[in-house]
């Protein structure tokens, strides 16, 4: 209440302005507000007026999607195989068990290294026709093994799981790699 006076004085409007209130039943209900204030000639307030619309269910939606996103981001970081996100062949995301698999920092290869750059270069055509089957046909599931190196030069062997998600607007390769 204080904040919401003290915002029309400052400015004279609010534009989507959230708060919490009560209901007439007692139930707390989000409302979100457009407000615009007229002040008399010696300063004073005359009158507000405005519209409060329910938001309460956006919010709540809100509220479900970022404990959803929460959980399944926890689930990736803490899981004990690599996860990863391709796309314009580089990685766009991996998980720190990847990292670690690989022994690269997360920002040596986020936007940085492609797949290409990890695979060792006997298996390059292999990776190459799944990774391009995988985004250019749509296949759903695929699943492979392959060499790569990793960034102390040591070779190992790399069973790699693949799908198709879309990833900021356009598809993506992403999967497991154990």
């Amino acid at each position: 209440k204080n904040r919401l006076k003290q915002l029309l004085q400052k400015n004279g409007y609010l534009v989507d302005f959230e708060v919490q209130l009560y209901r007439q039943d007692g139930a707390i209900i989000w409302t979100s507000m457009n407000v615009r204030s007229f002040v008399g000639e010696k300063g004073n307030l005359v009158f507000c007026e405005g519209t409060i619309e329910d938001v309460t269910k956006r919010k709540l939606a809100e509220t479900a999607l970022h404990e959803s996103e929460e959980k399944y981001r926890s689930v990736v970081e803490n899981a004990l195989i690599g996860f990863y996100i391709i796309q314009d062949n580089l990685f766009r995301f991996v998980n720190a068990q990847f990292c670690i698999m690989l022994g690269y920092a997360y920002e040596e290869i986020i936007d940085t290294l492609g797949l290409m750059d990890i695979v060792h270069p006997d298996d390059h055509s292999r990776a190459r026709d799944i990774l391009e089957n995988q985004l250019n046909c749509g296949t759903k599931n695929a699943r492979s093994e392959f060499r790569v190196i990793r960034k102390d030069g040591k070779s190992i062997t790399a069973q790699v799981y693949w799908s198709v998600l879309t990833y900021n607007g356009r598809a993506a390769a992403f999967g497991t790699f154990i």
